[in-house]
């Protein structure tokens, strides 16, 4: 198992989704307006972590990843853990 060739995939996989969000912070003009998407994206949030681990679940099955132990899980999570909170950073900052 490559640790970082599924740090990239998964990266590559949900920068596509937050790319595709249509409505950013920047394309909202009144503070009203603002207030509203980060609202909504604060309470996404639960969501958008379900997103990135079914993503996960998918780039492992293709890969056909296979724990040997619940350590190796472990230690893929914790390799993983950085990378998971930029992503919903980007997605809340977006």
């Amino acid at each position: 198992m490559n640790k970082e060739l599924i740090k990239e995939e998964l990266e590559d996989e949900i920068n596509l989704i937050i790319t595709s969000n249509s409505k950013t912070f920047k394309s909202t003009s009144g503070l009203q307006e603002k207030l509203e998407m980060w609202s909504t994206k604060l309470g996404g949030v639960e969501d958008f972590a379900t997103t990135i681990t079914k993503k996960l679940n998918e780039i492992l099955e293709k890969h056909n990843v296979k724990f040997k132990n619940e350590s190796e899980k472990n230690e893929l999570i914790t390799f993983l853990n950085p990378t998971i909170k930029e992503l919903i950073l980007k997605n809340i900052r977006k």
